[in-house]
C-alpha cells in the first residue's frame, strides 16, 4: 500500500471514531437530560467485591431503582445476570436508547471475549437477533439492610405529645446523679405493667407540624436506651439502663418495647395508589436534608404505603404574581426520590435514596 492510501485509509478511521465519539456523547447527553443516566457519568464501571446492586446501579442512574428497564444481558458470556467482582459494566446505547450490560468479565485471571456484537447501522444500534433485554438477575431488584441500615432513625412516631407524657417517667437516678448510662439504675414512676422483660427509655422529640395547617401531626420518640425493670412496687419500679445511645436523664420516659425490625432486603416498587404527600420533617433536626438522610413525611398506611415503596420528592415554589397579585404556583422540579422503610398510620419514616437537590420541609411527594 503506497504512502497516500495508507494516509487516506488513516483519515478515514480516524473520521469514523471520531463519528462514533459525538454520536455516542450525543446520545449521552440526550440519556442524562431525560433523567435515565447520570450527567458526566463514565461509561464503564468496574464491579469490586462487597458491591450491592444498588451501589452498581447508583453509578449510573439518577433512578437506580430503574436498574431493570435499562439492563441488556449479553449473551456472549455465561449467566450474564450474575455480576462478579471483576466485571466491567458499560453503557451502550441500542436503537438510541441506553442500556446497561456487561462488556468484559474475567475468567482465571484472564478477560474473557465478551463484547457484545451489536451492529452499527448509521447513528443508531440495532440487536443482533441473539440479544434480547432480561432483567438484571434472576432474583427481584432489591436494596440490602446493609446498604442503608445505618441510615435508618431507631426512633418512632406516636400519634399525640400524650402518648408519651402518660408513660412513666424517671424521676431519680441512682447516687443521686443527673445522668445515667448502660449498667446504672434509675427509678421510674407511673402507670408500670408488672410484667418482666426489655422495655426502653425514650425522650420527647419534636413535634411534627403539618406545613399546611399548622397542627400537630404527632410527636417523634427520641429512642435513648433499652431498660430492664428489676423490681417494682406501689407504683414506683427499680430500672437497669441497658444499651445506652445517649445519657439516660431525669423526665426520661419509660415504654414498652418497639417491636419493629427493619427489613433485610427491601423491594423498591411504586405505592399500589395514588399517593399525594409532603416532607413534614428532617429526622437530624436541620432544615435541609440529602441523599441517606431520614425524613418524616404525611403519609401512612392510612393510604397503603409499605416498606419498599418509592416516592418522587418535588420541589413546589408559590410566588406572587406581580400583575395580578395572586399566588401562583411554578412549574414542580424533580429533587430526587424517597423509599419508605417504616410506615405509622398517619406518618411514615423514608430515606432519601437520590437527589440533585437537597430536600426541605414542605416539598411534595408523589408516586414514582
Amino acid at each position: 500500500m503506497g504512502r497516500d492510501a495508507m494516509w487516506r485509509l488513516l483519515s478515514v478511521l480516524i473520521l469514523v471514531g471520531s463519528s462514533f465519539f459525538v454520536i455516542f456523547s450525543q446520545d449521552l447527553v440526550a440519556a442524562s437530560s431525560q433523567g435515565l443516566i447520570k450527567e458526566g457519568v463514565k461509561k464503564n464501571y468496574t464491579i469490586k467485591a462487597g458491591d450491592s446492586l444498588w451501589k452498581v446501579a447508583e453509578n449510573f442512574l439518577d433512578d437506580p431503582h430503574r436498574w431493570k428497564e435499562l439492563w441488556l444481558a449479553n449473551p456472549q458470556i455465561k449467566n450474564p445476570d450474575l455480576l462478579y467482582p471483576g466485571d466491567v459494566v458499560s453503557i451502550v446505547f441500542v436503537e438510541g436508547k441506553p442500556r446497561l450490560t456487561v462488556s468484559s468479565r474475567k475468567t482465571d485471571g484472564k478477560p474473557m471475549s465478551t463484547e457484545p456484537k451489536w451492529k452499527e447501522v448509521g447513528q443508531t444500534i440495532k440487536l443482533s437477533p441473539k440479544i434480547r433485554a432480561t432483567p438484571a438477575g434472576k432474583e427481584t431488584f432489591t436494596v440490602p439492610l446493609s446498604q442503608v441500615g445505618k441510615f435508618l432513625s431507631k426512633n418512632r412516631i406516636f400519634r399525640s405529645v400524650s402518648e408519651i407524657t402518660n408513660a412513666p417517667y424517671v424521676f431519680s437516678i441512682h447516687n443521686n446523679r443527673l445522668a445515667a448510662s448502660s449498667g446504672d439504675k434509675v427509678y421510674i414512676r407511673g402507670n408500670i405493667l408488672d410484667r418482666p422483660g426489655i422495655y426502653e427509655i425514650i425522650r420527647e422529640g419534636g413535634k411534627i407540624i403539618d406545613p399546611i395547617t399548622g397542627k400537630v401531626s404527632g410527636v417523634e420518640g427520641i429512642k435513648i436506651a433499652d431498660a430492664k425493670l428489676i423490681h417494682l412496687t406501689d407504683g414506683q419500679g427499680v430500672v437497669m439502663v441497658l444499651n445506652a445511645r445517649i445519657p439516660v436523664k431525669l423526665k426520661d420516659r419509660f415504654v414498652e418495647k418497639d417491636t419493629f425490625v427493619p427489613e433485610s432486603m427491601f423491594f423498591p416498587k411504586t405505592p399500589n395508589t395514588t399517593v399525594v404527600g409532603k416532607v413534614m420533617a428532617i429526622v437530624s433536626g436541620g432544615k435541609k436534608a440529602g441523599k441517606y438522610h431520614s425524613i418524616i413525611i404525611s403519609l401512612g398506611t392510612q393510604e397503603g404505603l409499605q416498606p419498599g415503596d418509592m416516592l418522587t420528592a418535588q420541589e413546589s415554589t408559590v410566588v406572587d404574581n406581580p400583575i395580578t397579585g395572586k399566588k401562583t404556583r411554578l412549574p414542580t422540579k424533580k429533587l430526587g426520590t424517597v423509599m419508605i422503610y417504616r410506615p405509622f398510620e398517619r406518618l411514615s419514616y423514608g430515606i432519601i435514596m437520590s437527589s440533585s437537590e437537597d430536600l426541605q420541609v414542605g416539598d411534595d411527594l408523589t408516586n414514582y
